[in-house]
């Protein structure tokens, strides 16, 4: 009997930190993404100021040592699902990038308005 309550004193118990530690590990996922693009967007800024020209690629800024590596979208778990917008000026520059994540944050904020 006291081993029955027991395991249902823990399976509430789980119910109710699991929404809270699937809610964190989320929040912290949508974090890292927000990292990332602040650093791609200020690396793609810093090529800029360096060469008065756009990126024509995420690895153009690795080889110009701008950043170490193209970093991995925290969501979608891939460094290939980034989306670069080009400049009006040539449509195959880097001038920003987003998330190619579906869905939406923590606060139902879309990934792809970021």
């Amino acid at each position: 009997m006291e081993a029955a309550m027991t395991i249902s004193i823990i399976a509430i118990l789980c119910m109710i930190a699991y929404p809270s530690a699937a809610n964190y590990v989320k929040k912290t996922r949508d974090a890292a993404l927000k990292k990332d693009l602040y650093v791609l967007r200020e690396s793609i800024d810093k090529f800029y100021a360096a060469y008065s020209r756009y990126p024509k690629s995420l690895d153009e800024l690795v080889e110009k040592s701008f950043i170490r590596a193209i970093p991995i979208d925290p969501v979608t778990g891939s460094y290939q699902t980034w989306k670069i917008l080009p400049s009006k000026d040539d449509e195959r520059d880097v001038f920003n990038v987003k998330s190619g994540a579906d869905g939406a944050d923590s606060e139902s904020i879309a990934y792809e308005n970021y």
